[in-house]
């Protein structure tokens, strides 16, 4: 699927139609479980961090660690200098469902605090589904705190997490019994969904 907009810059009404038009295209494939956990999680991520631009499904993105903020650019570190725009994380992809895949630096453990940081974003926002008592009371349907773009983003991801959730079971259960059924603890979640080369880790 190929999306044009109307008005790159997003003003005016042509901003909304824009928004609009790429929910309108959303597509909800069938995932694993696993998947779904992965692609929600690496969502948040990237839903906190600061961007002033609308993403376009099916093209890649790049998230950064400036300060204490994540930032999202359309620009690769490479464009941008060494550190320039801060501290390089991922490479990221919205795809046509609204949820975001990417690939994770493969040095990142040789930064501990860059991976402190966000394996602490991963670790909340496991411990913030398993202390839920229904999955779906999780996801972020309409933030007021968000900015424009963030928020279509926020409704997209909603809807077609709460359709994949319902395709494998998860709307049923709590979050502490959808989390459970991977097996294991939240350490050894976390650690997974960061891992940069295979299994669970590998988020494209």
């Amino acid at each position: 699927m190929e999306i044009k907009l109307a008005n790159p810059q997003g003003k005016g009404l042509e901003r909304i139609s824009d928004a609009l038009q790429i929910l309108q295209e959303v597509q909800v494939e069938h995932k694993k479980p696993i998947q779904i956990l992965r692609d929600y999680c690496c969502s948040l991520l990237v839903l906190a961090s600061e961007f002033s631009f609308l993403p376009i499904p099916n093209r890649y993105y790049f998230l950064f660690l400036s300060g204490e903020k994540f930032k999202l650019s359309p620009i690769s570190p490479k464009e941008w200098g060494h550190s320039r725009f801060g501290d390089y994380i991922a490479k990221c992809r919205l795809e046509t469902d609204m949820t975001w895949s990417g690939i994770w630096r493969h040095d990142l453990e040789d930064f501990p605090a860059l991976n402190a940081k966000i394996r602490g974003h991963m670790k909340d926002s496991l411990e913030m589904i398993f202390e839920s008592e229904n999955m779906i009371d999780n996801l972020p349907f309409c933030d007021r705190h968000l900015s424009y773009y963030r928020r279509v983003l926020a409704l997209g991801l909603s809807s077609s997490i709460e359709l994949s959730f319902k395709q494998v079971g998860f709307d049923c259960m709590s979050g502490r019994e959808a989390l459970e059924s991977f097996g294991g603890e939240l350490k050894s979640l976390n650690k997974s969904l960061l891992s940069y080369d295979g299994g669970l880790g590998d988020l494209t």
